[in-house]
């Protein structure tokens, strides 16, 4: 015999997880300029040792693209873009570690004098789809 508290445990577990979706849309990507990395971090330790939870490459064809992660646990992630100009898949900085590509961050905040904080740069994805904007710099 089946019990009802059986069934709605096997239910349970059949439920997917709650997943949401980050899309970010990334201006001032110069056309055939290299392709455009975006990188998305989990944590702020993440974020400090450059470890990625997700990464897109796009395609530059267009000024504006759109990087789209999928399948997301709620939470909060930082968002760190780059346009890899001379495709070498980093972000290439001059010998006094000033950036030489193109970059930008979710929520565009100043970034004077290295990264910003994970906090300036997270956005929060719950279960439906989140939307963040990049401005890369000129």
């Amino acid at each position: 015999m089946i019990r009802p508290l059986s069934i709605l445990s096997l239910l349970l577990l059949a439920a997917p997880a709650a997943a949401g979706e980050l899309r970010a849309t990334i201006a001032n990507v110069k056309p055939h300029g290299g392709t455009v990395m975006a990188g998305l971090y989990a944590s702020p330790d993440t974020y400090t040792r450059d470890e990625r939870t997700a990464g897109v490459q796009l395609a530059p064809l267009a000024g504006t693209v759109t990087a789209v992660f999928a399948g997301l646990a709620p939470g909060r992630y930082a968002l760190a873009v780059f346009q890899d100009a001379d495709g070498d898949g980093r972000l290439s900085t001059n010998l006094v570690g000033i950036p030489t590509e193109a970059y930008g961050f979710a929520n565009n905040p100043a970034a004077a004098f290295g990264k910003p904080g994970f906090d300036a740069v997270a956005v929060t994805v719950g279960d439906g789809v989140a939307e963040t904007a990049v401005a890369l710099t000129p």
